[in-house]
């Protein structure tokens, strides 16, 4: 820019005088507006302030913003009155917000005319606010807008305070409360009619509560169940029905094709052979005298436990069992105590009382040895092997098939024998033992050859592909695929066909031949929906939904899925339903649309508890389905989410940091300019002295002021870019907060523990330490978890210790907590493929985990790094940890986790805990707070409730660290036994 001295002709000296006053009356009253707009700070500042109570909540953090920027930031506690001083002619936003609230805001404008009389208004009151948690089903429009708003009114005079849209909140908060109570109660009324037998009643609480609350999958399971004993109630009226109807009813069972069924009208054909019903079987037994005909007295009372257990009345099918079984046992009749003892055994099994079912069988089996009936013994034999299966015993269930298998090629009833190979052979691919499987199988297959039973041949054939498949020879399995499928299509057998179908179109997709594994899935499902195989249409579905998602038609995709979760809905395929959610959110993502995303997300987490086993790895396969094969979710499917995830982290990470730096450069130019100009104006005033001077003054002064404007312009733009880069980077975190909030567990997840606090206080907006609770039969799981970091490379590792703690207890049936630790290291050390080299990742976790019994007041404790502290009448006990993490060390050599066994007394005191408690630096000296007086406050505190312990703690904290920051996630869990 040209100096303006130049641009002055000498002809115009004459004129400089009355230049240069006229300039400095211009400028002077200029530079104390500006002065003034910028500060914020005029004189009367105090005078226009506001006031409020905030109810029920401590630590609320209160943000007074203009034009996108904080001017006030303070934590207000519970039962002060706190005050914010403002200036005129401004815009204001108050926030006010607390972890696991709804942000609530207020709009205040202190523009007034200019002939106000500003001296007068004095404090302004705000009466109280109260804010409420987030509730599930309350319209997310609600929180974008201020609760209330504070604005001059001039036909009045004065300002108003108006709360139309607090009342519209509080009103559409008390509906949802109003329904949240209706559905409870329904839900109270369903529990009670069921419990009373009263089923239509039953049914109609729950369609309420399902009304209330469509997004509930409990209601509906409800209905689904109540329905399906409706109609088994019918089918029992018609099992009683008299002879003359039985013949077609009996059809109608064996089309349901279910065992519990086929026994029934195995049953019910007793009862037509016998020309009688349960009535006159009932009526018949009283005319039994005592120690009258023992013989037929005990197969009376065996017939009437029969029908008993038909009409699923087993707690009376039992009661005659037993009274037959006492009058056999009198007799001393082996053969007969050996059938009664299988009857009371399979109602035993349908309860669910699966142990006393073996112990009754192992008796049976006792009997039948002593008498040597190989035949039945093989029976007996090939029932408990089934349980064994079933329970997960797979060691037991394969020595038990073998002495089976024996005994059938003594009597060479190779029948039998053959479909206890074809047993065998499940149970080893089951196991991941898939040689063996090959092996048991391919015997299946001679003795099929033998007997000419092409079909069985077809469907072993596909068990073989699968082994394959699953040991990577996909040229093996496809070639055992075809076979399978050329027999089934010889045999005209559309539903292994169709099966097969799906399975070669598995492997394509492996393959990542999206055209060819297209082709085979709609083959697939042309049959099944031709079948009405609702099941195998949904599996379809789902996977050709996978194969448009990798083509990234999206559309085509999101259409696929909706179908087969509609379908899975319909008959309640928990394991395809929470696969769609998990496919909507990823794709919802993709698209970036977050609130569907996180929606779906939230809908997968939860179905996923609701599956008791089954979780099929990759595309699914339907005969693995169909063997039900507990499998881990998809490798590659996690490894990209966790490398997006991670990326996206790491990218805020860095922006955010970068921006913040910028801006305080641009803060520092800006002060720097304000004060260049301040020096200005004094330099003007003494510049009037003498002319010459003030003129060259002046002069400098206009190129400074415009030379200021242009900066500030371009300042100011770059602050609005950057503010609004901190707003999208701060909005994003939080996102993640609310997704890593959802993952964590209810903290009424602790209940059954008569007494228990979570003092929980992350470092950043989201964090590396977290809780975690599980509840396995009797016994309740809890884990106080601190990761690698915190921030967020902290709730990343956070996340994937939720997901491996979750996935590890829900697949096995019994745990000690050192082994639990264990399989996590495993977990964590193979996910983060950490190796101990020197350069490679050492990420992991310190934990504590303690597995509660209350019924034998017993604890198991494990941890890594983290101990125990167990505090019984005021004296404390310390459960040290072992000395490495829940990952690789360098300098330690993984071992196992010691597992401690604790006896507990009522009133017992447990605290599990991470470091940042006792790490955090306050107090007159600015020192850590120290384990030793973390100790004595647990102490000198623990005759006390959890709630007055959990306060305590937080006061503590808060009176040691005054003004330090904050340098650790914390997290406390304390439990009263």
């Amino acid at each position: 820019m040209n100096h303006p001295t130049k641009q002055l002709h000498s002809k115009r000296v004459k004129y400089i005088i009355f230049y240069l006053f006229a300039t400095l009356l211009i400028l002077l009253p200029g530079f104390n507006s500006f002065s003034q707009v910028k500060k914020l700070e005029p004189s009367d500042l105090k005078r226009f302030s506001v006031k409020c109570k905030i109810l029920e909540l401590n630590n609320v953090t209160i943000k007074l913003i203009s034009d996108g920027d904080v001017l006030q930031n303070l934590k207000y506690n519970k039962n002060d009155i706190f005050g914010l001083r403002m200036s005129w002619n401004f815009n204001y936003l108050l926030e006010f917000s607390h972890t696991g609230f709804v942000t609530q805001k207020i709009s205040i404008s202190s523009i007034v005319p200019e002939n106000y009389d500003r001296t007068k208004t004095g404090v302004f009151d705000l009466g109280s606010v109260q804010l409420f948690k987030e509730m599930k089903g309350l319209s997310l429009d609600f929180y974008n807008r201020p609760i209330a708003n504070v604005e001059f009114d001039k036909q009045s005079d004065k300002f108003i305070f108006t709360y139309d849209y607090r009342n519209d909140l509080s009103n559409a908060i008390k509906t949802f409360k109003e329904n949240e109570e209706k559905y409870k109660e329904a839900l109270k009324n369903g529990y009670t009619f069921f419990n009373n037998k009263d089923y239509d009643s039953a049914l109609e609480s729950y369609k309420k509560a399902n009304e209330l609350k469509p997004d509930e999958s409990f209601p509906q399971e409800k209905i689904n169940e109540i329905n399906d004993l409706i109609e088994l109630k019918e089918k029992n009226k018609k099992l009683n029905a008299p002879p003359a109807n039985q013949k077609s009813e009996n059809k109608e069972i064996e089309n349901e094709n279910n065992e519990k069924s086929d026994k029934a009208v195995s049953q019910v054909s007793d009862i037509e052979n016998q020309s009688t019903t349960l009535d006159s079987d009932l009526e018949q037994l009283k005319t039994f005298k005592d120690n009258e005909n023992s013989d037929k007295k005990s197969e009376l009372l065996n017939s009437i436990g029969d029908k008993y257990y038909a009409v699923k009345k087993l707690n009376k099918a039992l009661e005659f069992y037993f009274q037959a079984l006492k009058l056999k046992r009198e007799l001393n009749d082996k053969k007969g105590t050996s059938e009664i003892l299988n009857n009371i055994a399979e109602v035993a099994l349908d309860s669910g009382m699966y142990e006393r079912s073996i112990e009754e069988y192992n008796e049976s089996l006792n009997i039948l040895r002593n008498l040597n009936d190989k035949p039945a013994m093989t029976k007996v034999l090939f029932r408990l092997g089934n349980i064994y299966e079933s329970t997960y015993r797979l060691s037991d269930a394969i020595n038990t098939y073998n002495t089976a298998l024996s005994i059938n090629m003594e009597v060479n009833n190779k029948s039998q024998a053959n479909v206890l190979l074809n047993s065998l052979g499940r149970i080893y691919l089951k196991r991941g033992n898939y040689e063996e499987a090959i092996k048991y199988f391919n015997k299946t297959i001679d003795f099929d050859k033998e007997t000419g039973n092409e079909a069985f041949i077809s469907n072993t054939l596909n068990n073989i592909g699968i082994a394959y498949y699953n040991m990577g020879k996909y040229d093996k399995a496809i070639e055992n695929y075809n076979k399978s499928l050329t027999i089934a299509n010889k045999l005209g057998n559309n539903k292994e066909a169709s099966v097969t179908l799906n399975n070669i179109g598995n492997i394509n997709y492996d393959w990542k031949k999206y055209t060819s594994a297209l082709e085979y899935y709609e083959k697939s499902l042309k049959l099944k929906k031709e079948l009405d195989y609702k099941r195998g249409v949904a599996l379809s579905l789902y996977n050709i939904g996978n194969v448009h998602k990798n083509l990234k038609e999206y559309e085509d995709a999101l259409k696929y899925y909706e179908q087969s979760n509609a379908i899975s809905k319909e008959i309640n395929y928990m394991d395809v339903i929470s696969k769609n959610y998990l496919s909507f959110s990823s794709i919802y993502s993709l698209l970036g649309q977050y609130e569907k995303a996180l929606k779906y997300y939230k809908l997968y987490t939860k179905s996923v508890f609701s599956l008791a086993e089954e979780e099929a790895k990759g595309q699914v396969s339907e005969m693995l389905e169909r063997f039900e094969i507990a499998k881990t979710s998809s490798e590659k499917e996690i490894t990209a989410l966790k490398g997006e995830l991670l990326r996206q982290k790491l990218l805020s990470k860095f922006e955010k940091d970068r921006n913040v730096k910028e801006l305080k450069i641009k803060n520092l130019e800006i002060e720097k300019k304000v004060q260049q100009v301040n020096n200005q104006r004094k330099l003007i005033i003494i510049f009037v002295v003498g002319f010459i001077i003030l003129l060259v003054f002046v002069i400098l002064l206009i190129n400074l002021i415009k030379q200021k404007t242009v900066a500030n312009k371009k300042l100011a733009g770059q602050k609005d870019k950057i503010s609004a880069q901190n707003k999208e980077i701060t909005d994003s975190i939080k996102y993640a907060e609310r997704i890593q909030l959802a993952l964590l567990p209810d903290k009424n997840s602790l209940n059954d523990i008569s007494e228990h606090f979570i003092f929980f206080r992350p470092k950043d907006i989201v964090s590396g330490d977290f809780y975690w609770t599980a509840k396995k039969g009797n016994n309740i799981i809890v884990a106080a978890v601190d990761c690698t970091g915190h921030g967020v490379p902290g709730a990343f590792m956070s996340m994937l210790g939720i997901s491996f703690l979750n996935e590890i207890v829900n697949k096995n049936k019994i745990l000690s907590a050192s082994d639990i630790l264990s399989q996590l290291r495993g977990q964590v050390i193979k996910s983060l493929h950490q190796s101990g080299e020197k350069e490679g990742a050492r990420d992991g976790m310190d934990m504590a985990l303690c597995i509660i019994n209350k019924s034998k007041m017993e604890i198991e404790y494990a941890g890594a790094f983290n101990p125990l502290y167990l505090v019984r009448n005021k004296e404390l006990t310390v459960y040290k940890a072992d000395k490495m993490p829940i990952g690789i060390h360098a300098l330690v050599k993984p071992s196992e986790f010691k597992l401690n066994k604790i006896k507990v007394k009522k009133n017992d005191c447990l605290f599990l805990f991470s470091d940042g408690y006792m790490d955090q630096f306050g107090g007159r000296d600015g020192k850590k707070f120290m384990s030793k007086r973390f100790k004595q406050l647990l102490t000198d505190n623990s005759e006390k409730s959890m709630e007055e312990q959990k306060q305590i703690l937080e006061s503590t904290f808060k009176d040691w660290k005054l003004d330090a920051d904050q340098i650790d996630d914390v997290l406390v869990i304390g439990l009263k036994i």
